[in-house]
C-alpha cells in the first residue's frame, strides 16, 4: 500500500507579469553544485514578487476565503559583476546596478517579469524568472499586499523579520542557518551547515519550486 502523490504545484505562467517586489533576503554563503562540476560556495541573494493580476484564492485556518496574488522569486550569486544575472536583472529593471547598490531599496519596487518555464530533476515544472523589465511610464505603481520581508544577514544575524516567522518560510531561516555568516555570527550552538542544498540542475535553485507562497 502507498501513499497518495501529491499534486505538483501549479507554476506561474511563461510570459511577461506586472510584479511587485516584496522580500529581499541574504542567504548568506551556500553550497552550489551544477550537473558534471564540482561543488563550488557562492554568497546569495533571493529577490521575490508579488503578482497582482494572478490571484490564488484558499481557505485560512478558521475556514475564511482569502485572495492572494501568486508570488515567484529567484535566487541569484550576491554579485554585481557585470555578468552576474542580478547586475544583468537589476540594471534593466532600475537602470543601473553599481558595486554600492542598496538592494534593500527594491523592497515595493514594480517592474515587468518574463518568467519561463523549466523541468526540475524531479521531473516537475516550474516557473523561473529570466528578465526583470523596468515599469513602463506612464502606468500606476501597485503597492505590495503581503507584508514585506527584508532580511540582511551581517545586520539582522538571527533576528529573522517577524514577517519571516510563518511555516511557510521556515525552508528559507533553515538555508540561511547554513550560511557560514549565520554561523560566524555566533547564533548557533552547534553548526548545521554540513549537509549542503541539494545539488542544482543547470541554472535550477530548489527554492525556485517553492514560490515563496506568502500564507
Amino acid at each position: 500500500m502507498q501513499a497518495p502523490k501529491s499534486k505538483p504545484k501549479e507554476p506561474v505562467p511563461s510570459g511577461t507579469h506586472m510584479a511587485i517586489c516584496y522580500m529581499v533576503a541574504d542567504l548568506g554563503t551556500q553550497e552550489v553544485q551544477y550537473p558534471g562540476k564540482p561543488s563550488s560556495l557562492a554568497r546569495q541573494l533571493r529577490i521575490t514578487w508579488e503578482l497582482p493580476d494572478l490571484r490564488m484564492v484558499f481557505k485560512d485556518d478558521e475556514e475564511n476565503e482569502v485572495n492572494k496574488p501568486k508570488v515567484i522569486g529567484n535566487t541569484y550569486t550576491y554579485s554585481t559583476y557585470e555578468g552576474a544575472n542580478l547586475y544583468q536583472h537589476v540594471s534593466s529593471w532600475m537602470g543601473a546596478c553599481p558595486g554600492d547598490f542598496d538592494f534593500s531599496s527594491l523592497i515595493g519596487k514594480n517592474c515587468l517579469l518574463n518568467v519561463i518555464h523549466k523541468k526540475a530533476a524531479s521531473g516537475n515544472i516550474y516557473g523561473k524568472v529570466s528578465a526583470v523589465i523596468q515599469q513602463p511610464g506612464g502606468t500606476s505603481t501597485v503597492q505590495t499586499e503581503n507584508p514585506t520581508i527584508l532580511y540582511d544577514l551581517p545586520e539582522m544575524k538571527r533576528n529573522f523579520p517577524e514577517s519571516m516567522m510563518g511555516d511557510n518560510y521556515k525552508w528559507l531561516r533553515e538555508l540561511i542557518e547554513k550560511s557560514k555568516e549565520f554561523h560566524a555570527a555566533g547564533v548557533l550552538d552547534e553548526y548545521r551547515g554540513d549537509e549542503p542544498p541539494p545539488p542544482s540542475d543547470d541554472d535550477y535553485d530548489p527554492a525556485d519550486e517553492k514560490d515563496d507562497v506568502p500564507f
